[in-house]
């Protein structure tokens, strides 16, 4: 949540890798990806998690698991893959509202 609001800034991950790689292995796995596309993924990312704890808190684990199990294939196509799926959804959207705008 204090990622998606503050942006960059605020990197738990970063603060674990800068502390823990070695400088060779600066630009190993590195992928730049503009800022917008990921404070979107971000943004997707809060709304699942809020959305699965606002149904497990009423409902229970066997309905909130459904709404995670998107999430939790997303982060590990993020972190497996190198794979923003957020970002290509938003690359989407955009090209979409561009075209729509052509109209």
């Amino acid at each position: 949540m204090a990622r998606v609001a503050a942006g960059p800034k605020i990197s738990a991950a970063r603060t674990v890798r800068g502390a823990y790689r070695r400088p060779r292995d600066s630009t190993r796995f590195q992928k730049s990806v503009r800022r917008p596309p990921k404070r979107f993924a971000q943004a997707i990312g809060l709304a699942f998690t809020g959305a699965a704890t606002i149904v497990w808190l009423s409902a229970g684990w066997g309905d909130a698991r459904w709404i995670l199990i998107p999430l939790i294939l997303a982060a590990s196509l993020e972190g497996f893959l190198g794979y923003c799926l957020g970002c290509t959804v938003f690359g989407w959207l955009m090209r979409r509202a561009r075209h729509s705008e052509k109209i």
